[in-house]
């Protein structure tokens, strides 16, 4: 009996101790368990108490900063920040998930997710030295999980290269290089240059538009294609531009649907012979468009990528147009939450939960072991004491 019940405190050592092991049944970063709970469902896609909580308190944040600490007591602020919150639940990384469901593609799984586990594995050692908790603490800062991240980079970094490759298995993309040459010569693919300036450069608003005026005029009056070029370039050299995309200096060539609409529609006005836009105000600060002709020799050295271009807004089409048929429907626990007072979310709060959940069940686990190795040990004694009974009633 003693040697039994030996053998089951051993066993429940060394289960405590592989929990407790780095390494060893707690790989990965875990939260709060409320993290996980269910607030709303779109189809089949669960919508968990994460995303909400992530949208809710970046836009807390937002509103405290441009209204003060107190925004949310206000009635009108607080309604509006709710109807925000529950309406960009809904949004293009759901649509963009529910289509790839359509193909079996889950971020959560096979190759997307090796691809996510390499990515965030690259995030910690680069960006934080390999220090898993300072990558906690970042997560903490912004309002996210780590498991929320990377559903994130999954849907935005890998899901839509997937479902292009899913689509044109399946012969959904015209993959014909006459096609693409086509739309390459055609207003479906557009050549600009331009300056911005961004609102949050440090810069007083009043400056900003000052600024943008003046470049504006100083491009709009060169008297030739050329001298607007020339002006253009100097301009997104100069001190004021708060845009370095254009790294190689060739402009940018993009297929309409692949930048902000208000851009692609002021781009569209422009005469090709380096057309100059007026300022084009946005959220995010100020433009000055210069739309050009295309290089032909720059879309032949770059064709296959350009082509690309309109696979993805191909795909683009196909997300909104699956974004307009879906719906939101609250659960209950989504329906009874107070928006301004959500219980917090901590990136590494699930940790202790997951040791002590372990715990229990190695724990019961190993009753159950010791059961058994009792029950056993008695029956065996029963058999071999029923030879002994059939014996004596033999010598009676």
């Amino acid at each position: 009996m003693k040697r039994s019940f030996c053998l089951a405190a051993l066993l429940l050592a060394l289960c405590l101790l592989a929990v407790s092991l780095p390494g060893c049944g707690t790989a990965g970063v875990y939260a709060s368990p409320n993290a996980g709970r269910t607030v709303a469902r779109v189809g089949e896609e669960k919508i968990p108490y994460e995303a909400l909580y992530y949208l809710a308190m970046n836009r807390r944040d937002e509103l405290q900063e441009t209204y003060g600490e107190a925004a949310l007591r206000d009635e009108g602020i607080r309604a509006d920040y709710e109807a925000y919150v529950w309406a960009h639940l809904l949004d293009r990384d759901v649509a963009l998930r529910s289509l790839g469901a359509d193909y079996g593609l889950d971020v959560t799984k096979g190759d997307i997710a090796d691809s996510v586990d390499a990515a965030v594995a690259q995030i910690i050692e680069t960006e934080y030295g390999g220090d898993t908790d300072a990558y906690v603490a970042m997560l903490d800062e912004v309002y996210l999980t780590d498991r929320y991240l990377r559903v994130l980079i999954g849907t935005e970094e890998y899901l839509p290269s997937a479902l292009v490759v899913e689509m044109l298995k399946k012969g959904e993309l015209d993959d014909s290089d006459a096609t693409a040459e086509a739309l390459m010569n055609s207003d479906a693919l557009l050549h600009t240059y331009h300056v911005f300036i961004s609102r949050q450069n440090g810069r007083s608003d009043d400056l900003n538009r000052e600024k943008i005026e003046e470049i504006r005029a100083t491009v709009a009056a060169g008297a030739t294609p050329e001298a607007r070029m020339d002006a253009m370039k100097e301009a997104i050299g100069g001190p004021y531009n708060n845009d370095y995309g254009d790294t190689s200096g060739s402009g940018y060539y993009f297929a309409v649907g692949e930048f902000d609409a208000a851009y692609e529609a002021a781009a569209l006005a422009l005469d090709e012979n380096c057309g100059v836009s007026d300022v084009l105000e946005t959220a995010s600060g100020y433009y000055v468009i210069l739309r050009c002709k295309k290089d032909a020799d720059y879309i032949a050295a770059h064709f296959q990528n350009l082509k690309e271009k309109f696979y993805f807004i191909r795909l683009n089409e196909r997300v909104e147009q699956r974004l307009a048929t879906l719906t939101l429907e609250k659960t209950r626990l989504g329906a009874r939450l107070d928006l301004a007072d959500l219980t917090p979310v901590r990136a590494g709060g699930g940790r202790g939960t997951i040791i002590a959940a372990a715990a229990v069940g190695v724990a019961l686990v190993t009753i159950l072991v010791a059961a058994a190795i009792v029950l056993w040990n008695k029956r065996r004694k029963a058999r071999g004491a029923a030879p002994e009974k059939k014996r004596r009633k033999q010598k009676r």
